[in-house]
């Protein structure tokens, strides 16, 4: 049984570190990220904050635009990765969750808030997640951006999908940013 609760709490690191990761880049760049109460399929929310001057004071408020993330966390021996891309099995039902939300998708007038995945790669032994000194504290890991194209449909796999993701597709400073603005186009 305890090597059943290693492996859980293994899992649950590796979710954590992936969500404290684009946590703090999203701050970073100036977005506000929030964790769901409840897990639908979404792990964190990112949402768009804009300002307006208001005499010699800047007010900050939130813009109604939002992102949400699907995280999924592996270690590099998990994926298939070359000079090009990288292809993770992701599990069918996550697949179609993207494909459910993606704006291209005939639905009722309301808008949807896109969901893009984001598959966070960590080295293949743990004691070398997290970078530690007095200095500074690091996440030794990289992430990659997916979010369907509208060539794309429902799949009828069973348990999971092999998804492509360029490696140009990986998440930076200024992801949020960019995604954002891609969304506005």
């Amino acid at each position: 049984m305890g090597w059943i609760k290693a492996i859980h709490m293994v899992e649950k690191i590796k979710e954590s570190l992936s969500v404290q990761y684009l946590s703090i880049l999203a701050s970073y760049g100036g977005f506000s990220a929030q964790t769901p109460f409840t897990d639908y399929g979404v792990d964190l929310m990112v949402e768009e904050i804009s300002s307006y001057q208001i005499g010699d004071r800047t007010r900050y408020f939130s813009s109604g635009r939002t992102l949400d993330i699907q995280l999924k966390s592996t270690t590099v021996e998990s994926i298939s990765i070359n000079e090009d891309e990288i292809k993770f099995d992701l599990e069918s039902k996550n697949f179609n969750d993207l494909i459910k939300r993606h704006p291209f998708q005939k639905r009722p007038k309301f808008r949807y808030i896109p969901l893009v995945l984001v598959v966070f790669v960590l080295p293949s032994e743990a004691n070398q997640w997290l970078d530690f000194s007095p200095e500074k504290l690091s996440i030794q890991g990289k992430a990659f951006w997916y979010y369907p194209d509208s060539e794309e449909s429902l799949t009828l796999n069973r348990y999971s999908k092999r998804i492509s993701i360029p490696i140009g597709q990986q998440v930076d400073l200024d992801f949020f940013q960019n995604f954002f603005k891609l969304l506005s186009q």
